[in-house]
């Protein structure tokens, strides 16, 4: 929680406690460090069932960045707890990793997660994410490589590397 990221969460108390979806979404915005963008956004309404979530800017503003779609329905459901592919999704689109993904599937990014080594040492067996799991996993984000534009041409499709030493630990 050095970097904040757990910030008011009380997790170092709640380790073997699952991680709520709109939790993992503050902690996403935090790692991004777009936390005064999504504090802009808590008005907005992507979803019908986020109105009482303290996180509803971070809800939005993964929502506007297309990490998140929610559950259909027009609905997040805040309160149900993370899964281990929701996870490894959500983390791929932030250091952006997506780009490379094969298909929209879960196992898809799944299997870029474990490309990437974000999910080193992170239980894949589990149904719903702990505070301790999740962690180890923000962790694992924080030193891999950032996936970033390297060209960009309104006429063809951009291109992308992984820069070098861009971190998510050197923002």
């Amino acid at each position: 929680n050095e970097l904040g990221i757990t910030e008011g969460m009380n997790a170092e108390q709640r380790e073997t406690e699952y991680v709520r979806r709109d939790e993992f979404a503050q902690m996403v915005v935090n790692l991004i460090q777009q936390e005064d963008v999504a504090k802009s956004l808590e008005t907005a309404s992507y979803f019908t069932d986020i109105t009482d979530s303290q996180y509803k800017g971070a809800i939005n503003l993964l929502a506007q960045m297309e990490y998140i779609s929610g559950s259909g329905n027009g609905e997040f459901r805040p309160d149900e707890y993370l899964t281990y592919g929701a996870a490894c999704k959500i983390l791929v689109h932030a250091l952006g990793y997506d780009k490379i993904v094969e298909d929209s599937s879960l196992n898809a990014y799944q299997f870029v997660a474990g490309t990437i080594k974000l999910t080193n040492n992170v239980d894949s067996s589990v149904e719903y994410m702990t505070f301790a799991q999740t962690m180890l996993m923000i962790h694992n984000a924080l030193d891999i490589g950032l996936m970033v534009p390297s060209y960009y041409n309104a006429n063809i499709a951009p291109s992308y590397e992984i820069e070098a030493g861009n971190t998510f630990r050197s923002l």
